[in-house]
């Protein structure tokens, strides 16, 4: 939005989903699939396949969608989990394998269960083109986001209320690859 203030563009918003697509690059990125798959054996267990190199930072894009605990991590496998922090009901279960960028996550939470695994698979494309434009950082009211400065994506969990505001709002990087991937 700045770049196209500063240029003058007659209408930034329309710059910004379809102007950006020739500046799009997402940190060297490229265009993503998300690589997800429903589990043969367990009706609510989905697999996911990571197209960008498994860094620990992974775990940040999770942060909005709940209270995130490491149940376990040796830094190969690791088991996590995801509770809704009003609650405490635990509403997804994770086990990463970080060398096969492999990810299975099982849905427990019954109820908008569409919803929240919409939510999951947002996060995990965001994590996979992050290009760190500031768009999440600015949504957030209660500065849970780590400062732009710091060139990280980062959440600070004592003031993420989890209100989805930042995961609501479409991505700027994944607009900008699927509008490249169209043409």
């Amino acid at each position: 939005m700045r770049y196209a203030t500063k240029i003058n563009h007659k209408n930034p918003g329309d710059f910004v989903t379809i102007g950006w697509k020739v500046r799009a690059g997402g940190n060297g990125n490229k265009p993503i699939e998300l690589a997800k798959s429903q589990c043969d054996t367990e009706e609510n267990a989905y697999n996911y396949t990571l197209s960008k190199e498994w860094d620990e930072s992974f775990w940040e894009y999770l942060k909005p969608l709940g209270q995130l605990v490491r149940l376990y991590d040796d830094g190969i496998i690791a088991n996590y989990s995801i509770s809704n922090i009003k609650t405490n009901e635990v509403m997804i279960m994770l086990r990463v394998s970080k060398p096969r960028k492999h990810i299975r996550a099982i849905i427990l939470q019954q109820k908008e269960k569409k919803l929240l695994l919409q939510r999951l698979d947002n996060q995990i494309s965001r994590f996979q083109v992050c290009a760190l434009c500031g768009q999440c950082h600015s949504l957030c009211e209660y500065s849970a986001y780590s400062s732009l400065e710091i060139k990280k994506y980062e959440i600070d969990e004592s003031k993420c209320t989890n209100c989805f505001k930042c995961i609501k709002k479409p991505c700027i990087a994944i607009k900008a690859f699927k509008i490249t991937r169209s043409k």
